[in-house]
Protein backbone atom coordinates (compact mmCIF):
# COMPACT_ATOMS: atom_id res chain seq x y z
CA UNK A 1 0.00 0.00 0.00
CA UNK A 2 1.46 3.40 -0.97
CA UNK A 3 2.38 5.77 1.84
CA UNK A 4 -0.25 8.26 2.89
CA UNK A 5 1.02 11.80 2.44
CA UNK A 6 -0.30 14.92 4.04
CA UNK A 7 -1.52 17.76 1.87
CA UNK A 8 1.67 19.74 2.49
CA UNK A 9 3.85 16.72 1.60
CA UNK A 10 1.91 16.22 -1.64
CA UNK A 11 2.28 19.93 -2.47
CA UNK A 12 6.04 19.76 -1.82
CA UNK A 13 6.36 16.66 -4.01
CA UNK A 14 4.39 18.36 -6.82
CA UNK A 15 6.64 21.39 -6.61
CA UNK A 16 9.78 19.26 -6.68
CA UNK A 17 8.52 17.31 -9.71
CA UNK A 18 7.65 20.53 -11.54
CA UNK A 19 11.13 21.90 -10.84
CA UNK A 20 12.73 18.72 -12.21
CA UNK A 21 10.62 18.97 -15.39
CA UNK A 22 11.62 22.63 -15.86
CA UNK A 23 15.29 21.72 -15.45
CA UNK A 24 15.01 18.92 -18.04
CA UNK A 25 13.35 21.28 -20.52
CA UNK A 26 16.09 23.86 -19.95
CA UNK A 27 18.84 21.27 -20.42
CA UNK A 28 17.31 20.13 -23.73
CA UNK A 29 17.04 23.77 -24.82
CA UNK A 30 20.70 24.36 -23.98
CA UNK A 31 21.71 21.29 -26.00
CA UNK A 32 19.60 22.39 -28.97
CA UNK A 33 21.06 25.92 -28.87
CA UNK A 34 24.60 24.53 -28.73
CA UNK A 35 25.21 26.02 -25.28
CA UNK A 36 25.68 22.61 -23.64
CA UNK A 37 27.69 19.99 -25.56
CA UNK A 38 26.54 16.37 -25.36
CA UNK A 39 29.73 15.35 -23.53
CA UNK A 40 29.10 17.97 -20.83
CA UNK A 41 25.52 16.75 -20.44
CA UNK A 42 26.83 13.22 -19.90
CA UNK A 43 29.29 14.50 -17.28
CA UNK A 44 26.54 16.53 -15.60
CA UNK A 45 24.30 13.46 -15.42
CA UNK A 46 26.92 11.72 -13.25
CA UNK A 47 26.83 14.46 -10.57
CA UNK A 48 24.65 14.42 -7.49
CA UNK A 49 23.04 17.82 -7.98
CA UNK A 50 19.49 18.76 -8.87
CA UNK A 51 20.56 19.43 -12.46
CA UNK A 52 22.58 16.22 -12.56
CA UNK A 53 19.71 14.06 -11.35
CA UNK A 54 17.40 15.73 -13.88
CA UNK A 55 19.93 15.26 -16.71
CA UNK A 56 20.28 11.59 -15.79
CA UNK A 57 16.55 11.07 -16.36
CA UNK A 58 16.52 12.46 -19.90
CA UNK A 59 15.96 9.88 -22.61
CA UNK A 60 18.88 9.34 -25.00
CA UNK A 61 16.71 9.60 -28.12
CA UNK A 62 15.28 12.98 -27.08
CA UNK A 63 18.70 14.42 -26.29
CA UNK A 64 20.25 13.19 -29.55
CA UNK A 65 17.41 14.80 -31.50
CA UNK A 66 18.07 18.07 -29.65
CA UNK A 67 21.71 18.15 -30.83
CA UNK A 68 22.11 20.71 -33.65
CA UNK A 69 22.57 19.05 -37.03
CA UNK A 70 21.16 15.69 -35.96
CA UNK A 71 17.76 14.83 -37.38
CA UNK A 72 15.51 11.83 -36.86
CA UNK A 73 17.17 9.65 -39.51
CA UNK A 74 20.69 10.36 -38.25
CA UNK A 75 19.64 9.87 -34.62
CA UNK A 76 17.96 6.53 -35.37
CA UNK A 77 20.90 5.30 -37.44
CA UNK A 78 23.37 6.33 -34.75
CA UNK A 79 21.41 4.66 -31.97
CA UNK A 80 21.07 1.44 -33.99
CA UNK A 81 24.78 1.46 -34.88
CA UNK A 82 25.68 1.98 -31.22
CA UNK A 83 23.19 -0.69 -30.12
CA UNK A 84 21.25 1.66 -27.85
CA UNK A 85 17.51 1.85 -27.39
CA UNK A 86 16.35 5.47 -27.74
CA UNK A 87 14.09 5.09 -24.71
CA UNK A 88 17.07 4.41 -22.47
CA UNK A 89 17.89 7.13 -19.95
CA UNK A 90 21.19 9.00 -20.01
CA UNK A 91 22.31 7.61 -16.65
CA UNK A 92 21.69 4.07 -17.94
CA UNK A 93 24.40 4.34 -20.61
CA UNK A 94 27.60 2.46 -19.96
CA UNK A 95 31.06 3.73 -20.93
CA UNK A 96 31.24 1.52 -24.03
CA UNK A 97 27.83 2.72 -25.21
CA UNK A 98 28.84 6.35 -24.68
CA UNK A 99 32.03 5.81 -26.71
CA UNK A 100 30.13 4.10 -29.52
CA UNK A 101 27.44 6.77 -29.62
CA UNK A 102 29.87 9.70 -29.65
CA UNK A 103 32.00 8.01 -32.32
CA UNK A 104 29.05 7.17 -34.58
CA UNK A 105 27.42 10.60 -34.30
CA UNK A 106 30.65 12.58 -34.07
CA UNK A 107 29.64 14.29 -30.85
Amino acid sequence: MPPTLTASERAAAREQAALARRIRVELKRQVSQGELPFAELLALSRTDTTEGRSAAKLRVGEVILAVPGVGPATADAGLVAAGINGNRRIRGLGPVQVRKLTAVLGL
